[in-house]
């Protein structure tokens, strides 16, 4: 219920349809969508009306224009309305009497483009000019094969259900080791709970994800509420495995001498108030980030100031892991667990890394493609750290056989 009243709470223009009411001031100018179409013919239609009757031709002179990535970022960085609208590359003007219908077809051979609407107020003069206009309008895009996705997402789909196929199927057999683990020692480790909490997140982000995909594919719109449960679960997933790759980098169910975490006495309170703290802060930054879902120059998930506070975020961890991973291997003098500790910190400091190397190599990238750079990076990423954890925790092999998962759970015990 919450993650519903958050997404309905949010702005619902996502998807290759778009509506909204906007209120154009005097000498405005304002930003509506933009879709990414593919080489050959495709098509951008729409519907304008001006929803004040009393609004007439003398007191406003809106316009809707077509604007190309060419000169878009040229377009922002004039100051006047008048210099902007001049490298439109189509305009027409709205009546007062009746809606204004947008039929155009976008042509294009050479590359994909990132084509903008804008709609402006720029009279001549202010005398008798109303000084707000409200404008309700529908857009709808197709690419030139009938294809609601833009380039952007071209791929994605199929990539999210391959990766949601093979992420059940894994979780199955984890589940499967898991069990036996249980029978063996009587019960599973909290770590080993946190692992499965992480993974179960992962998948069920992933899922959510296609799904939403799948609808979007039939109607431009999709399941907003599912896009953004998907994001909330993809951070709630990285919360609990950041805890426990840092725990773990630390001494915890490894360690001989136990390094941090028996002198912080973290116990599975203390390990709860962290976690929730955690998650409320990437539920909040979430819902900060998808404030600025529509801004014009945001093309992946992650070029927001609240999204790239938490690649900061992940960066600072990774100092932190670090530093555990030192402090662990050089107390620990068990040979195999020194082994072991330098194996994790190696595939820990992948985790950490997945997000910010993702983030930096998508901007060298046109902006067409930076949101299936990070999309597809993240989740492959993360499946395949996942998997080595899984492996480690649940397949009885070294850091099974080296650790406190192998002993027998104990009633009574306060820390870990």
């Amino acid at each position: 219920l919450f993650f519903i009243a958050l997404c309905y709470s949010l702005q619902l223009a996502w998807g290759r349809k778009a509506q909204g009411l906007v209120y154009m001031p005097l000498h405005g100018w304002s930003y509506l969508a933009r879709f990414t179409y593919d080489k050959g013919f495709g098509d951008a239609k729409g519907v304008f009306q001006i929803s004040d009757p009393t609004i007439t031709a003398q007191n406003h002179s809106l316009k809707v224009h077509l604007f190309l990535d060419e000169q878009w970022d040229q377009t922002n960085s004039l100051i006047t309305c008048n210099q902007r609208i001049a490298l439109a590359k189509k305009t027409w003007p709205l009546s007062t009497d009746k809606p204004f219908n947008l039929d155009e077809k976008i042509q294009q051979w050479i590359r994909p483009h990132v084509w903008y609407i804008v709609l402006s107020n720029c009279p001549a003069h202010s005398e008798d000019v109303a000084p707000y206009v409200p404008v309700d309008w529908h857009l709808s895009f197709l690419q030139p094969d009938g294809s609601e996705f833009g380039v952007d997402e071209y791929g994605m789909m199929p990539m999210h259900l391959l990766t949601s196929v093979v992420l059940v199927a894994t979780g199955m057999l984890a589940m499967t080791k898991a069990s036996e683990i249980h029978n063996l020692t009587g019960g599973l480790h909290p770590a080993t709970w946190l692992l499965g909490g992480g993974c179960l997140l992962h998948t069920m982000s992933v899922w959510m994800e296609f799904v939403h995909l799948w609808y979007f594919s039939s109607d431009g719109w999709g399941l907003y509420v599912l896009d953004v449960a998907s994001e909330l679960c993809q951070g709630m997933s990285q919360v609990l495995l950041y805890v426990l790759l840092l725990c773990l980098a630390w001494g915890w169910t490894i360690s001989s001498h136990q390094a941090t975490l028996a002198n912080l006495k973290l116990d599975s309170a203390g390990m709860a108030l962290i976690i929730a703290l955690g998650m409320a802060v990437q539920v909040f930054m979430v819902y900060l980030s998808r404030q600025f879902e529509e801004d014009h120059y945001r093309y992946h998930d992650h070029e927001t100031w609240p999204a790239l506070l938490l690649v900061g975020l992940r960066l600072g961890l990774l100092v932190l892991f670090g530093t555990g991973i030192q402090a662990t291997h050089g107390a620990e003098t068990h040979l195999q667990k020194r082994s072991f500790i330098l194996r994790l910190g190696t595939v820990g400091a992948a985790w950490f890394l997945v997000l910010p190397v993702a983030v930096f190599i998508a901007e060298i990238f046109a902006p067409y493609y930076r949101h299936r750079i990070v999309s597809i990076s993240t989740i492959v990423g993360y499946s395949l750290t996942n998997a080595f954890l899984c492996r480690q925790f649940l397949s009885k092999g070294e850091y099974f056989k080296l650790s406190l998962l192998s002993k027998s759970i104990l009633p009574g015990a306060k820390g870990y």
